[in-house]
């Protein structure tokens, strides 16, 4: 598998559609500039050693329909730009080291059928906000 550190210049690759680098040895921090892959419809960077706080402009990726960064060791708070995220369906946060509050933002997610956060160290209460996510599963 592949190991070392996700490199910035795949922020370029604007036409790429699936960006699945899930298990493998990838440590480091998520570089800023993969928000920039506007055209991607997949992304995850599950099951590695990724460390840092999810960079906002991840949520940049506005046609993303499954992302997936669980099981690695992320932390601080989940930014509100996940809000974001229109088209997707599947978001997997779990796993990691997240904390703070749920982002009220998380409410216009109107098309997310799964919202996986399990296993992070997130506190306070629920948003009354989630009710609006009606297609949730």
């Amino acid at each position: 598998g592949f190991s070392g550190i996700v490199p910035t210049e795949l922020g370029r690759l604007e036409n790429l559609e699936i960006l699945d680098l899930g298990t493998n040895s990838i440590s480091g921090a998520i570089p800023s500039e993969l928000g920039d892959l506007v055209n991607c419809k997949f992304f995850s960077l599950a099951n590695n050693g990724i460390v840092g706080n999810i960079p906002p402009e991840i949520f940049s990726m506005m046609n993303t329909v499954h992302l997936d960064l669980s099981a690695n060791n992320l932390d601080g708070k989940i930014p509100g730009e996940i809000a974001n995220l229109r088209n997707a369906e599947v978001i997997n946060l779990s796993e990691n080291e997240l904390s703070g509050k749920l982002p009220k933002k998380i409410g216009k997610l109107k098309s997310v059928v799964r919202l996986d956060l399990y296993d992070n160290f997130l506190k306070g209460s629920i948003p009354h906000t989630i009710q609006r996510l009606s297609n949730i599963e």
